[in-house]
């Protein structure tokens, strides 16, 4: 068998180079379009994240502290609706600053909030909703099962073994979740 010489010649690497140059004239418009818009998303997004989410972050901390205080105090109604003040309360920091992690913890001070108030189809619903938006490991299982708890005052088993069997199919790792067959027998024996 004889080698083969697999080193590149001079005439070759012209013709590469150019092949190549005859491309990139070829395409120079798509290409330069391409880094135009490539540079223009990322600084839109770097833009987009500097000028608008952390400073709706920053406001929602901010209006989460008065809500919250109210509802240390227990005066759920103004930590649910606001204060004379001028104070948000959850209500309106859920609205104003959805997607915030302040406004996700508001869903669910809003829910405990309609608890207190006696309105527990509101406040199952609203911790649902969220153990939805938390989606964590941590929280969104104690949502949950305070949501299973309100249905079952309500007489709404169906409704809580639901929130039970979330809480067993989705958060499997927390440790609520040894303990969670027992609220689903309880549930389902009602």
């Amino acid at each position: 068998m004889k080698e083969q010489n697999t080193q590149p010649t001079a005439t070759n690497v012209e013709e590469v180079v150019g092949k190549s140059e005859a491309f990139i004239n070829k395409y120079k418009v798509q290409i330069t379009a391409a880094i135009v818009a490539i540079v223009v998303i990322i600084g839109g997004s770097v833009l987009y994240n500097d000028y608008v989410v952390e400073p709706n972050i920053k406001a929602a901390s901010e209006a989460m502290f008065q809500a919250q205080n109210h509802f240390a105090a227990q005066e759920y109604d103004k930590a649910l609706n606001g204060d004379e003040q001028g104070n948000m309360g959850f209500i309106q920091i859920i609205d104003e600053y959805s997607g915030t992690p302040s406004a996700n913890v508001a869903n669910a001070y809003a829910g405990l909030s309609y608890a207190q108030l006696g309105q527990y189809d509101k406040a199952a619903a609203t911790l649902v909703k969220a153990a939805d938006k938390a989606n964590s490991q941590a929280l969104s299982p104690i949502y949950l099962i305070q949501a299973g708890q309100i249905y079952e005052k309500l007489g709404k088993n169906s409704e809580a073994v639901k929130a039970y069997q979330t809480v067993k199919e989705k958060y499997p790792n927390n440790y609520l979740s040894m303990d969670i067959d027992k609220y689903i027998e309880r549930a389902s024996v009602k």
